[in-house]
């Protein structure tokens, strides 16, 4: 989450992108370092998710982009579910 964190202190914003941080690191071949190049291109991880196929390839690979097509409602509800329930738990101790 630090990379999401440091992009801005509006804690609305860090949670907005908090599902997408984790389902860009949910897919093979995103890393810290390309989390970090799709932050700084698009602002927020959920605009460099929902960008086109087209604008994600000058970017990332093929196959790197065709997880996020082929899986991405999955994939984000996952993050999300994954996101909410960490929430939770920190705050329940």
């Amino acid at each position: 989450m630090s990379v999401v964190a440091s992009r801005s202190n509006d804690e609305t914003s860090v949670e907005i992108d908090t599902p997408y941080w984790v389902a860009f690191r949910g897919i093979t071949g995103v890393g810290p370092v390309r989390t970090q190049r799709l932050l700084q291109h698009f602002g927020s991880l959920q605009s460099a998710w929902e960008a086109d196929v087209t604008t994600l390839r000058t970017m990332l690979e093929a196959r790197v982009v065709e997880q996020i097509v082929s899986n991405g409602a999955q994939v984000i509800l996952w993050a999300y579910l994954n996101a909410c329930t960490a929430k939770t738990s920190r705050s329940s101790r």
